[in-house]
């Protein structure tokens, strides 16, 4: 059930989703890079108000993500608010299943 790691072969660079802001919102975390499979197609999932919505990109992580944080193709990590990044997109659903032994997994982030 693991993507296989041989085609994650994208850098994503992700910021998690920090501590609240002064506008009430997250501030982003520190920037990291991962592994990744960065797909430009929409796909339908449901978000976590339980709405049924479109995907702009669909993003195959080597590490689990949280909903709020942020994901762009390539190492943007210098960047520290991925805000001013016009590549940059919020993760707004996360799917992660297990292989039925428990394993290993397949990470999923739709954005």
């Amino acid at each position: 059930m693991a993507f296989p790691a041989d085609l994650l072969n994208h850098t994503v660079t992700y910021w998690p989703p920090g501590s609240l802001g002064a506008s009430g919102q997250p501030a982003p975390g520190a920037a990291a890079t991962m592994a990744g499979r960065w797909e430009e197609r929409t796909e339908l999932f449901i978000d976590a108000r339980g709405a049924e919505v479109r995907s702009q990109a669909v993003v195959y992580v080597a590490s689990d993500v949280a909903l709020g944080g942020w994901l762009a193709l390539g190492d943007q990590s210098a960047e520290a608010n991925p805000r001013t990044l016009a590549a940059a997109y919020s993760i707004r659903g996360f799917k992660k299943v297990s292989d039925v032994e428990g394993s290993t997994y397949l990470r999923k982030a739709f954005l």
